[in-house]
């Protein structure tokens, strides 16, 4: 088992930083119960966002840079938070990383974004994207899977058009999020919109979106057309 020692620790008091290492003085428990089986490899972090985590934070005078390693193991620290709905610990580590001067960093912000939709509060995920600098695919993917999850679908749909207003075209993950949303707002309009712009972008035969748009016109009374989709 890795465990992730030295870098995080429960405190209430200020951090300071040595010889580039973080160092906390000793309160209470530490975030041991996060220990990262070696199964996790922190390439998976890169991976779901396709992308290095070298982009530099916000550092301030007095705060040395985070290494790499630091960053990726803050990153699988808050999937696991997300993963155990360990949201005082999650708020733990996004303390920790703003004393760091690294709450606008895109890589961090959105892995912040998803532990928070992750705990259902998803108006601290939305501050977190806000404040964000810049925004790629990932960050619209993890705050528009958040709102479907946590039944925000008219917010979700706000947001996949916000994206695209931005330039980032959707794939078939966001598609299909959209397409849960009309369905939790029984939106037959808007779904069909989708349904077309679906046909337009070449996913009408990804297995997912066919499932989602059966869900969505199903839900919203169309059975006609679910059944057209079915076959």
């Amino acid at each position: 088992m890795l465990v992730y020692r030295g870098v995080l620790k429960r405190a209430s008091h200020h951090s300071r930083r040595l010889s580039g290492n973080v160092v906390y003085k000793r309160s209470s428990k530490t975030l041991d119960k996060f220990q990262l089986d070696k199964g996790y490899d922190q390439r998976d972090a890169l991976k779901k966002q396709k992308r290095t985590p070298d982009e530099p934070g916000n550092p301030t005078k007095g705060f040395a840079a985070l290494t790499r390693n630091e960053v990726l193991r803050l990153a699988s620290v808050l999937k696991r938070c997300g993963q155990t709905k360990a949201l005082a610990d999650g708020k733990l580590v996004h303390a920790h990383i703003r004393r760091c001067r690294y709450d606008r960093n895109t890589f961090l912000g959105n892995w912040l974004v998803q532990m928070y939709g992750d705990c259902g509060r998803m108006a601290d995920a939305r501050a977190v994207f806000d404040a964000l600098p810049t925004h790629n695919l990932y960050s619209w993917t993890v705050l528009i899977k958040g709102y479907v999850k946590n039944g925000c679908g008219r917010e979700a749909l706000d947001c996949f058009e916000g994206m695209q207003i931005s330039g980032i075209q959707p794939d078939c993950v966001h598609f299909t999020c959209a397409l849960d949303a009309c369905a939790s707002l029984g939106a037959l309009d808007k779904g069909q919109k989708i349904h077309a712009a679906i046909i337009g972008s070449g996913y009408e035969e990804r297995l997912i979106v066919g499932t989602a748009l059966v869900n969505m016109y199903g839900k919203c009374g169309n059975i006609l057309e679910a059944r057209s989709v079915f076959r």
